[in-house]
């Protein structure tokens, strides 16, 4: 075991002087350590991943969006399940029922919002990011301000979706999810009071306070195992009790139990 520790420590620091600048930068930096003292950088890499990722989102989305191309978690079928819909009938929907459309602010046209839906989907099942996305929906002459927000909250919802799927599938080890904010400015006072709150898997807040809870919402969930809970002596709440605290207007939902139920409905 003392063994094992130390080779992790060793690990954590290369990571730690490896991945400070660009991805592309990183991923060179990473190349370059011994591989006498790590045998396979490959492993090293999705580690540094993982690592990195989570410590990154839990200071700023700022510089870390390259990294976020890479997330383990994206689940595509999250987009494959929608339907275009503009905007004005989008709005007048019921609240549960949101996740299941696509849509694009400004577009009043069903066909142009069903073209840009199929051209964010081939981008990211061919590993590509947002610049290949603006490249991509370039001729269909949409208001340059639209790109990101089409973009980065789409791959969010269906990061955050294959992320929720993860985490059931660990609840027989980790039944507890905690909440977890970006303390800064920017983050808006409903999320930062939810900030490292701690509700049972099934617990009835989740929901609506799944992330992304908002535009641009840079919040997490992760899972807690009952020994970690206790080491840190965390304490689980019910999510009755915080009922004066909402998501954003028009994210009081879940994606990631939204795409569960598609997918087992298409099944049957």
């Amino acid at each position: 075991m003392d063994e094992f520790n130390g080779s992790f420590r060793f690990l954590l620091e290369k990571i730690k002087q490896s991945v400070k600048n660009s991805f592309d930068e990183s991923l060179e930096n990473l190349s370059k350590i011994n591989t006498v003292e790590i045998e396979d950088n490959s492993k090293l890499f999705m580690i540094s991943h993982m690592v990195g990722r989570i410590y990154a989102r839990l200071q700023s989305r700022s510089g870390v969006k390259e990294f976020s191309e890479f997330d383990y978690y994206l689940d595509i079928d999250f987009l494959k399940m929608k339907v275009p819909m503009t905007k004005e009938k989008w709005k007048k929907i019921e609240q549960s029922m949101r996740d299941y459309f696509f849509t694009v602010a400004g577009q009043t046209k069903e066909e142009i919002i069903e073209a840009i839906k199929q051209k964010l989907i081939s981008v990211k099942e061919s590993g590509g990011n947002f610049k290949d996305f603006e490249k991509e929906i370039g001729s269909l002459n949409l208001e340059k301000a639209v790109h990101p927000l089409v973009y980065w909250q789409n791959v969010a919802n269906c990061q955050e979706a294959g992320r929720y799927a993860q985490m059931m599938d660990d609840i027989d080890i980790a039944p507890y999810w905690q909440y977890l904010a970006v303390l800064d400015n920017s983050t808006r006072p409903d999320h930062a009071a939810m900030n490292l709150k701690v509700f049972r898997h099934d617990d009835p807040i989740w929901e609506t306070w799944f992330p992304p809870n908002g535009f641009g919402c840079r919040c997490m969930v992760r899972s807690l195992s009952p020994e970690y809970l206790e080491r840190k002596k965390y304490q689980v709440e019910k999510g009755s009790a915080f009922k004066d605290l909402k998501p954003d207007k028009g994210f009081e939902g879940n994606v990631g139990k939204s795409l569960d139920y598609w997918k087992k409905n298409k099944k049957s």
